[in-house]
């Protein structure tokens, strides 16, 4: 779903004449370049991270049940942290305070579909 999702996206940001610049990190938010112009690679990685995070904090932008995390997501998860300067227990307590925040705004695990 990943590459049709986001160009999708970017096509619709296109046609909505959103900012070059945005409409550039819409298209390219599930696969983080490994390099290139920093505010660029940091502001996909945030796009991508974000998402993830509403996912693992059970409110997901486009529930899909069962979805499990393929390998090349997982690998564009592991570069967008690494260009943050996120590690894995900083991650885990990131999904720890969304899970709460979900919770906190009424939506419950039971509730996120």
């Amino acid at each position: 779903m990943g590459s049709r999702h986001e160009r999708v996206s970017g096509e619709l940001a296109r046609l909505w004449q959103m900012p070059s610049e945005i409409t550039r990190v819409v298209k390219t938010h599930h696969t983080p370049p490994r390099r290139g112009d920093a505010t660029f690679v940091e502001t996909v990685s945030v796009v991508c991270l974000a998402e993830e995070l509403a996912n693992q904090a059970g409110v997901p932008a486009l529930p899909i049940p069962g979805a499990r995390i393929d390998q090349s997501r997982r690998a564009a998860l592991d570069t967008a942290r690494g260009h943050l300067g996120i590690t894995s227990e900083m991650w885990s307590g990131m999904v720890q305070a969304a899970e709460h925040l979900r919770d906190q705004a009424g939506f419950g695990a039971a509730n996120a579909s």
